[in-house]
């Protein structure tokens, strides 16, 4: 039989299946979302800020030629003498990074501090970026090495200064070599890489590009990053935290996945279907020794939204153990209030109706008025009441319980034990409070006609039920040897499957117009 109580959050494999995947992609979509997110951020700063510190020294190297200028200025306009060749030369010598400079007059070169030059022309200011700048690469003294030209005109005349690009070159070459990006040197159209080699093409295709233009030279520093997919870029920068992601997220899922195939919290279950009255009253007969029809004991049953029915061994314990049996026991009152009034022209008088009560129902006096309410519409002995308690879990004797009994008995409510002897609470409940009927056990009714000892108990329970006023109500009766046997012995009460099955309330109705 399926049990409610052990079925999955999420019964179905396929959704549970479903709803962790989408847990999975939900998780593994929203990390990725911000790591590409931290990515682009942290990208741009990145080549931002490697493209200010790279043109500073660009800038620092590039604004030598500005000693020139200043050292050599005032004999600009002066025929060249050997005495300012040399201190040219000086000048270049003390410089970093000069390769050499020159005076220079209507597009010619007049001195020089590398004199082979003299004569040779230069290009004109407009072949230089904002008239000042040119980059170039030595086709003659060193091949591929970068060479930078700045040049200041002035009435014709002008001081053009060659800067070795080699510097430069090797500080491209060392942030590259370094770094995972990419960062090129541009004057106008031209420009340099780390291999020295100038270009006046296209620069490079770049993700996350970053320019800055030169505030001291014309001159821009372009950094940027090898283009790739953004889940390259994002395995390149974060491959341990992806794969830490990913590891967390089937864990998460996996735990989620294991989570919805666990059973519901059972007093969320049981309460879930006390709120949906499932949860409805069924009857088994009870018997005088004649066979004739003199009570019945409501049995509950659980009855889901499918009709399904739910044994009572699988519900109630849970029920006892998580409390909700006393509020099941209670929504069961109204449906046979209003059924035995339907049917009160045919119950035989004095028809016992048995309940099964716990521990949990001596609690408080609310039991008495549940009682009372009951039994208010019935004429008095139409209908007696009879609670019976199980041995499930012992009712200990305090003033609560005195008290509640008392009441009991004072609006006619019998007490009977129920499965009497199978429990440790038995005759401690006979000698503490005042005992209508004793119902002997099917466990014991079941070894009539053995030789076992079980069998001898039950004539010693029937014997001591009569001397101590008790009637004897026999459960489990499944033959007529058994009851030929008790009602031999004075039993004067049967219930079994011999005479009758549990029913619900509707088909129990056929048996009143049978004994009628």
């Amino acid at each position: 039989m399926n049990n409610p109580l052990l079925r999955p959050i999420i019964g179905n494999i396929y959704k549970r299946l479903f709803i962790t995947f989408l847990l999975f992609t939900a998780l593994i979509g929203s990390s990725f979302t911000l790591l590409h997110h931290q990515l682009r951020q942290s990208m741009r700063e990145n080549t931002a800020d490697v493209a200010q510190q790279l043109l500073i020294k660009t800038e620092n190297i590039l604004n030598h030629s500005e000693s020139t200028y200043l050292t050599m200025g005032d004999f600009l306009g002066k025929p060249c003498s050997k005495q300012i060749i040399e201190n040219m030369q000086n000048v270049v010598a003390e410089g970093l990074y000069l390769r050499n400079t020159s005076f220079f007059q209507h597009g010619k070169i007049y001195c020089s501090s590398a004199p082979e030059a003299i004569g040779l022309e230069i290009r004109s200011a407009d072949k230089f970026t904002a008239q000042r700048m040119l980059l170039f690469t030595d086709r003659f003294v060193t091949k591929g090495v970068p060479l930078f030209a700045t040049r200041l005109d002035k009435n014709g005349l002008g001081i053009v200064s060659i800067i070795d690009g080699r510097y430069l070159q090797n500080m491209l070459e060392i942030n590259n070599s370094n770094t995972k990006l990419f960062s090129y040197l541009k004057v106008g159209s031209s420009w340099i890489e780390n291999s020295g080699e100038s270009h006046n093409t296209a620069l490079p295709e770049l993700d996350f590009v970053t320019t800055v233009h030169g505030r001291t030279m014309p001159v821009e520093i372009v950094v940027g990053v090898k283009p790739m997919t953004w889940w390259q870029h994002l395995w390149a920068e974060y491959w341990l935290g992806i794969s830490s992601v990913v590891l967390a997220s089937l864990i998460f899922s996996a735990f989620i996945y294991l989570l919805l195939a666990r059973p519901r919290s059972v007093k969320k279950v049981l309460n879930h279907a006390l709120k949906r009255g499932e949860f409805v009253p069924w009857l088994q007969g009870i018997v005088d020794k004649h066979g004739n029809l003199c009570g019945a004991e409501v049995l509950m049953r659980w009855q889901t939204s499918s009709g399904e029915i739910i044994n009572p061994d699988i519900f109630i314990p849970a029920a006892e153990k998580s409390g909700l049996i006393v509020p099941m026991t209670t929504s069961m009152l109204p449906e046979l209030q209003r059924y035995f009034l339907q049917q009160r022209a045919l119950i035989p008088s004095g028809f016992v109706l048995s309940l099964n009560i716990c521990k949990l129902h001596f609690q408080n006096l609310g039991l008495v008025d549940e009682c009372r309410e009951f039994l208010k519409v019935f004429p008095e002995q139409s209908l007696v009441l009879c609670l019976e308690i199980t041995e499930r879990e012992l009712i200990e004797q305090t003033s609560l319980t005195d008290l509640l009994l008392k009441q009991l008995d004072e609006i006619g409510v019998k007490i009977a034990i129920d499965d009497f002897g199978t429990g440790h609470a038995s005759f401690n409940y006979m000698r503490s409070f005042k005992v209508d009927f004793i119902k002997i056990d099917r466990a014991f009714i079941n070894t009539i006609g053995s030789a076992s000892i079980s069998a001898s108990l039950v004539d010693i329970i029937i014997d001591m039920a009569a001397k101590l006023g008790m009637e004897v109500v026999a459960e489990g009766v499944e033959s007529g040897a058994q009851a030929e046997y008790l009602i031999a012995h004075n039993v004067a009460k049967l219930q079994g499957f011999y005479y009758h099955k549990p029913v619900p309330l509707a088909l129990f109705s056929a048996k009143f117009k049978h004994y009628q």
